[in-house]
């Protein structure tokens, strides 16, 4: 549920706070109040205003003087105030200017252009926030794709490393050799996932959607993982029945889709665990139904109800309380935007006792 803004009133005059409550909370706004400098800068530290109504004329700290203490804090600096004053001098303008004022109401106040100078202050408050959000974003990805990337490259390393000291055994260069190869594997994926992603968010991806073998895609898919399989002891129960009609996808973004699910059962299941990937085809018993269902099943730890909201979320990055490490914020997102490609949806949810279970549907076909 989205709050309403949150006005901050500073005003050493109680009938004028009043006044301001009155007109601003008639109008869906919270509001808050300080009679003082002082207690304005307490409050700052445990509330978190949308715009301060701030009075010019305050006994001991008056509004330009608290207007720079506020602009001196970082964690303000763009916070929007609004300066009520009964001055008209371009000179106490100025002044207000130069201490960080936004904007400026003269005494009396007329409520409509009150109304219109916080409205307008919010919206300029939102595209900033919105601006920090993006900015922040941008960083989080830039940190996740250092992340990602270094790990494989750094174990590549170490792995080139004991091929060229050639003092290995056949098995541990046939070892090495493998476990190279599917690094780079990794990493190729990391990196064409960013691509199309990319491309899919633009709206510059033309799929290219065709008669797909739902069977034979997925047979193929899956021996590519079966390192990945016997590394950890887990067994992959597959169930495809034979399809009963044409389906029309975009086979290499089906592919790398089932790759990314895949790839996220085995990341998080126990050693020794069993991952199921099945398929069904609806449109047997409802003509209006999806193309074909695929899930895919690990007896993992499962996903906090918290997290599941958001896991489909790009570029997130969930708390590491759950699973093995921290989970990265591309593979689902992609696989949810290739759904969406598809007129399709996806989801998850935990199994009991254990375990998560994503579903992805596909209407287009």
């Amino acid at each position: 549920m989205n709050q309403s803004p949150l006005i901050l009133i500073i005003d050493d005059d109680p009938i004028h706070c009043e006044s301001f409550e009155d007109i601003l909370k008639a109008r869906g706004f919270t509001t808050a109040t300080a009679n003082s400098g002082a207690q304005a800068l307490e409050k700052l530290e445990t509330l978190n205003p949308d715009v301060l109504l701030l009075d010019v004329m305050m006994p001991e700290m008056d509004g330009f003087t608290l207007c720079r203490h506020i602009r001196q804090n970082p964690g303000w600096q763009h916070l929007p105030i609004i300066l009520v004053t009964a001055l008209n001098d371009k000179e106490d303008l100025l002044r207000g200017l130069m201490a960080g004022a936004d904007e400026f109401l003269n005494k009396p106040v007329d409520t409509s252009e009150l109304l219109a100078r916080i409205l307008s202050m919010l919206r300029i408050k939102r595209q900033h926030d919105q601006l920090q959000a993006a900015l922040q974003m941008r960083k989080d990805m830039a940190n996740m794709i250092v992340h990602d990337i270094r790990n494989p490259i750094n174990a590549i390393m170490l792995h080139s490393s004991l091929l060229a000291s050639a003092q290995l055994s056949e098995a541990k260069v046939a070892h090495s050799a493998c476990a190279i190869l599917e690094l780079a594997r990794q990493t190729e994926t990391f990196l064409n996932d960013l691509l199309l992603s990319a491309k899919m968010e633009h709206g510059v991806l033309v799929p290219d959607f065709k008669p797909v073998d739902i069977q034979q895609a997925l047979v193929n898919q899956v021996k590519h993982l079966d390192i990945k399989l016997q590394a950890t002891n887990l067994t992959l129960q597959l169930d495809v029945p034979e399809q009963p009609y044409p389906i029309f996808l975009d086979t290499h973004l089906f592919t790398r889709t089932v790759d990314n699910l895949m790839t996220n059962a085995i990341k998080h299941s126990p050693n020794r665990g069993i991952i199921t990937l099945n398929v069904c085809y609806p449109r047997q018993q409802d003509a209006k139904g999806a193309a074909f269902s695929l899930s895919v099943l690990d007896d993992g730890p499962g996903i906090p109800d918290i997290e599941q909201g958001r896991i489909f979320g790009k570029f997130e990055t969930l708390q590491p309380t759950w699973g093995n490490g921290r989970a990265i914020g591309l593979g689902l997102a992609f696989c949810k935007m290739v759904a969406d490609l598809h007129q399709g949806v996806i989801s998850v949810n935990n199994r009991q006792p254990h375990g998560a279970h994503f579903s992805i549907s596909f209407w287009k076909g």
